[in-house]
């Protein structure tokens, strides 16, 4: 009795915050929630980590030749892989039989020049980025030498022959970390939306089926202990998550990746926090929904396939959707979580393009929240069986 006087008391503070209260407090405590918590924040710092240093790693290549000509060329290939920053370091080797020293691993390539070209060997494979600089510095000492011969210089021969890459949007380097990036906001919504979203339906279907709503429903509003369900959930994934960000961005400014746009991840990954509140508000109040016109566990399970289709369009948007159909992406709910984010990562996208896609997801949020809100006031005491959603929208207070 003395409970119900103190939550329903003006005085004192709402039964909602009670609720998200007494929510967050058994969450925290829970040792799986800090364990699984630990253990990804020791898994992205790892892997960022390692992707740093991967990214800067150079690889050493020692290529078998003959003659100090073809070393010479060989030489050649070091320079273009420096000018391009391939990550290669090529170093020659000058012996009698460079194909005997491949095949006794002795040397990683062989490097010959016959009477028709050059044969380039290597004893299982041979990576694409060796073979193009080699293949490169080959040609470059070839047409040297026979520009010298016609009277001419490799200078004048190439005059005017040079290719400057220019992309209209970003730039490659750009690109290929927006994919890095990307994959792990998508990943991290999905994760998010499944381990925080689905055990709010879970939870109101315990209750529901053990009758304790029935309790909960005699002392507070049932619109209070919804609103405390989604506060509680909302924050839990919203702090976990900023916790990981956070690691990840600290792991990467302290890996030797040389990233020229860390200020653009900076950004996209506020975005992204920002986003990923109405994002999961939408997952929230879809979940409480489907509690509470479940019956059981099992009928939970089999109304939210359409949720679940959801979010998993959600993760692949943002791992594989390019040009217009990101673009798209980026402005429908719940989807634009993630995709409007990795759009920020890959171009600079204006202000107003960000702010509508946001608009839209907020609107979408707070017109569920309260269809949500509605079939979970109306269904959640329902025992008559599980219901569909026009049943519980049918149903009367």
């Amino acid at each position: 009795m003395n409970t119900q006087h103190t939550i329903t008391d003006p005085s004192t503070r709402p039964a909602w915050v009670i609720v998200a209260l007494r929510e967050l407090t058994d969450a925290v405590k829970r040792k799986s929630f800090l364990i699984t918590t630990a253990a990804f924040v020791v898994v992205i710092a790892v892997g960022v980590s390692l992707f740093g240093y991967l990214s800067q790693r150079v690889s050493t290549e020692t290529v078998a030749v003959s003659s100090q000509s073809e070393a010479a060329v060989v030489e050649g290939a070091q320079n273009i892989a420096k000018t391009t920053d391939a990550k290669k370091h090529f170093k020659a080797d000058v012996v009698d039989d460079p194909r005997a020293a491949v095949e006794a691993k002795d040397a990683d390539l062989a490097l010959l020049a016959e009477s028709d070209g050059w044969t380039l060997i290597g004893r299982t494979s041979i990576s694409s980025t060796s073979q193009g600089i080699l293949s490169q510095a080959a040609e470059h000492t070839t047409v040297q030498e026979r520009a010298g011969a016609a009277g001419t210089s490799w200078e004048d021969l190439t005059d005017g022959a040079q290719v400057t890459p220019e992309l209209l949007e970003g730039d490659s380097e750009r690109q290929n970390m927006s994919f890095a990036v990307g994959y792990v906001f998508s990943l991290l919504f999905y994760l998010a939306a499944i381990l925080f979203g689905m055990p709010i339906g879970a939870a109101v279907v315990q209750e529901k089926t053990s009758r304790v709503v029935e309790i909960l429903a005699a002392t507070i509003p049932l619109r209070h202990l919804l609103a405390g369900k989604i506060v509680s959930a909302t924050a839990l994934a919203l702090g976990q998550l900023a916790l990981y960000v956070a690691t990840g961005l600290v792991a990467l400014s302290l890996s030797p990746a040389d990233l020229g746009f860390m200020s653009v991840i900076l950004s996209s990954s506020g975005w992204f926090l920002v986003f990923f509140v109405t994002g999961f508000l939408i997952v929230a109040a879809v979940y409480a929904a489907l509690g509470a016109m479940a019956q059981k566990a099992e009928d939970l399970q089999s109304s939210q396939t359409p949720i679940m289709v959801l979010l998993m369009i959600t993760l692949f948007a943002g791992m594989l959707a390019k040009d217009l159909w990101l673009v798209i992406a980026s402005y429908v709910p719940i989807v634009s979580s993630v995709a409007m984010p990795v759009r920020m990562l890959q171009t600079d996208v204006p202000l107003w393009e960000t702010l509508v896609s946001l608009g839209l997801s907020v609107a979408t949020a707070l017109v569920l929240i309260r269809v949500g809100g509605k079939i979970f006031r109306l269904a959640v005491l329902n025992t008559s069986g599980a219901l569909g959603f026009k049943k519980a929208l049918a149903l009367k207070d």
